[in-house]
């Protein structure tokens, strides 16, 4: 007789927004990775959009770590305005 190996329940990562979550974002990626946690599903909304989609893509952790550490918000926010009306 057989033996039945229950299919393993589906495992579906959910990231919120802000763009100060954006790095433990990255962070819980790499805890999970690190355990060989499955992902089988990523949603998220904003910046957790963004890293869910990087990483659905194949960017690793690493790659984003990188990509992270050269952001400041000088880079994000370049508003100027006119003297002028």
């Amino acid at each position: 007789m057989r033996k039945v190996v229950p299919e393993r329940p589906k495992i579906c990562l959910v990231l919120g927004g802000g763009g100060a979550r954006g790095a433990a974002h990255v962070g819980v990626l790499k805890v999970l990775e690190e355990y060989r946690v499955p992902i089988d599903c990523i949603v998220g909304t904003g910046m957790g959009a963004l890293v869910g989609a990087a990483y659905a893509a194949g960017m690793s952790t690493v790659e984003m770590d990188k990509i992270m550490g050269g952001i400041s918000t000088e880079l994000l926010f370049k508003e100027r305005y006119s003297a002028q009306n």
